[in-house]
């Protein structure tokens, strides 16, 4: 076979097998802190280096959470994908102001796919659940709060601009308080995804297999 095939068989296969030894051994797979990308895309290069600060430990108050917007094909949700495998994920619901699936223990990944403006969330809201601060969710028949500051991950295929066109019309500063709370990153090519998973691979074999895996 060419080695153009061969290499991204290996690399599934690298990839699956590391998948079989977490299932065996019971592992919760946790980020690696000092993951290096050493891919060509300087957005995935972008992104590995949020994730490192942002993905399996505490966070700071205040602490930017993450805006990925771009066109559809960029791999936007398959970032998002690799995200879940190494945390506790709770998907934010844009259709009503009900959070009764936030529960303990508390995610540490909160996110939302696919944001536009139909079911937006309020600025003032958005504001808030991104700060780190306690806040109160209200649930059907109640309220619960919000103790801890998981990281967020917004992904949409357009800028905040554009969401909140209304509010920056009437206000030009109104996404100013957002832009503290966000590091908004634009793709304008798509992600390399596999490069990201083969240096996670790589990094995992290195610090949780036995010797001589």
């Amino acid at each position: 076979f060419p080695v153009t095939i061969l290499q991204p068989l290996m690399k599934m296969r690298t990839f699956a097998s590391f998948c079989a030894y977490l299932r065996e051994n019971s592992l919760r797979a946790q980020w690696p802190s000092n993951l290096q990308y050493r891919g060509e895309c300087s957005v995935t290069r972008l992104l590995a280096g949020w994730c490192n600060k942002n993905i399996g430990c505490s966070r700071p108050l205040h602490q930017q959470q993450l805006y990925l917007h771009g066109p559809t094909k960029m791999r936007k949700s398959t970032f998002l994908n690799i995200l879940q495998f190494f945390t506790n994920s709770y998907a934010i619901p844009l259709t009503e102001d009900f959070y009764d699936l936030y529960q303990d223990p508390e995610p540490t990944l909160c996110y939302t796919d696919e944001y536009e403006r139909k079911g937006c969330k309020m600025l003032g809201w958005l504001k808030e659940f991104s700060q780190g601060t306690k806040m109160l969710l209200r649930q059907k028949g109640g309220q619960r709060m919000k103790l801890t500051n998981p990281a967020v991950v917004i992904l949409s295929n357009y800028s905040l601009e554009f969401i909140y066109h209304r509010a920056v019309a009437a206000h030009p500063e109104a996404l100013d308080p957002i832009y503290k709370r966000y590091q908004v990153v634009e793709v304008t090519q798509p992600l390399d995804t596999e490069g990201l998973v083969e240096a996670l691979v790589q990094a995992l074999l290195a610090t949780t297999a036995p010797p001589g895996y």
